[in-house]
């Protein structure tokens, strides 16, 4: 896979992580704090995850495409693919820990993988970038304080 793919699968995970994250901690304070159906939390974020994905695909890629007066290139359908399996991480990743971890704390076991996607794509990125592995760990770590932040910040608002 070229370098320009794996970018952007990387940010897609990063991207919708922090989104995922920010619908989340949105979630009224009563859904967050019970005990509720595996269902419903994985509805959540594989919904975040898919409708994120998609939206951008077809607003980077495809829209793109028709600005440039021509139809959408083999690139920019295999963009779409890598950017649809990146988002993909967390869905796949949620639903695992779910599985193995649920147990009432759906919704937990839920932000903490966002939160795990968020500096895992931080320390990627940094180790892509030929840093060293505890320069990698700082930078995932400011990553992580970023994504963060925009997580709470979007759901402070939007809610």
């Amino acid at each position: 896979m070229s370098e320009d793919l794996q970018r952007e699968a990387v940010v897609m995970a990063l991207y919708t992580g922090i989104v995922v994250l920010a619908t989340l901690i949105a979630l009224p304070h009563d859904v967050r704090s019970g005990t509720h159906h595996d269902r419903f939390v994985l509805l959540i974020v594989w919904g975040q995850t898919l409708g994120l994905a998609l939206a951008h695909w077809f607003a980077f890629n495809l829209a793109a495409a028709g600005f440039r007066g021509g139809v959408p290139l083999r690139h920019d359908l295999l963009q779409g693919v890598v950017e649809v399996g990146g988002a993909c991480v967390i869905g796949v990743f949620t639903t695992i820990a779910m599985v193995l971890f649920g147990d009432g704390n759906d919704v937990v076991v839920a932000a903490f993988v966002s939160t795990a996607v968020i500096a895992i794509a931080g320390y990627a990125t940094a180790r892509k970038a030929h840093r060293s592995i505890v320069g990698s760990i700082m930078f995932s770590g400011v990553v992580l304080l970023i994504g963060l932040s925009i997580a709470t910040l979007k759901a402070v608002l939007g809610h």
